[in-house]
């Protein structure tokens, strides 16, 4: 509760109101809630295998420990660090809110971690990924990784403290667009690998500009389309030439 003292308060033609103190008092609160949760379960096509998905580069020491999405075309600078990479993660993932479909709609990102069985944890290997100071509504969930083509939901979802599991694997239609997830097998879909430049698009530039002169090389890199801790030629020849000509759906204005 606040108090608020007006000093001098006069009518419009300017004559001093009696008394020339004022004082009321008011109750403030705020009309943001605490924030929202998110549950989700997504698939990479690069390091799927058999209803799961590798953990070769968390397991090599690869995986950086601050959030790898501050540069184009995200331009992400959320402040994610950890002193240690979650059990059991794939990779980092980066997570959008919009009220509609359009990009200009986004209120809210942060970074999380992908877990080899496909649920998103937060930084504290959490199942749910908390957005703080965000209402409770209908929000559109963005999922991007840093060379697979990013997804949307296919209608906007009531999101709130207590939000539904949402599961991207179990259909085509749980993304927006025209077949935005690759068939993975078994009745499970997932993100398209080797958009290596992350343009939306798997094309000649992510062969002949990210995964050619990244070829033979170690580490955490965008050429390894099948996130194993090297680019090599199984890169190119079972995810960009299978992928190639795909594209994301997600709209970027």
């Amino acid at each position: 509760t606040y108090t608020i003292t007006i000093i001098n308060v006069k009518d419009l033609v300017g004559n001093q109101i009696s008394p020339p103190n004022n004082t009321d008092q008011y109750e403030y609160s705020s009309s943001l809630s605490e924030g929202i949760n998110l549950e989700l379960k997504v698939f990479l096509d690069g390091p799927y295998i058999n209803n799961s998905m590798s953990t070769d580069l968390s397991n090599n020491s690869l995986v950086p420990f601050n959030q790898p999405y501050s540069g184009s075309p995200w331009n992400y600078y959320g402040n994610e660090t950890v002193s240690g990479i979650p059990q059991n993660s794939v990779d980092w993932i980066l997570l959008e809110l919009r009220t509609n479909t359009s990009a200009s709609s986004m209120i809210s990102r942060r970074a999380a971690f992908l877990r080899s069985d496909g649920i998103i944890v937060d930084l504290n290997g959490n199942n749910q990924i908390t957005f703080p100071g965000v209402q409770t509504g209908s929000y559109y969930v963005v999922v991007y990784h840093r060379n697979h083509l990013a997804i949307m939901t296919k209608t906007a979802l009531q999101l709130s403290e207590s939000s539904s599991f949402y599961d991207f694997t179990n259909s085509q239609n749980k993304a927006y667009g025209t077949q935005p997830m690759k068939s993975l097998g078994g009745g499970n879909y997932g993100l398209y690998s080797a958009d290596g430049n992350a343009n939306g698009n798997v094309n000649n530039s992510d062969n002949s500009s990210v995964w050619r002169p990244e070829n033979g090389s170690v580490g955490y890199k965008k050429g390894d389309f099948d996130l194993n801790g090297g680019v090599t030629i199984v890169d190119k020849n079972e995810k960009w030439k299978l992928n190639k000509g795909k594209i994301s759906y997600v709209p970027t204005n």
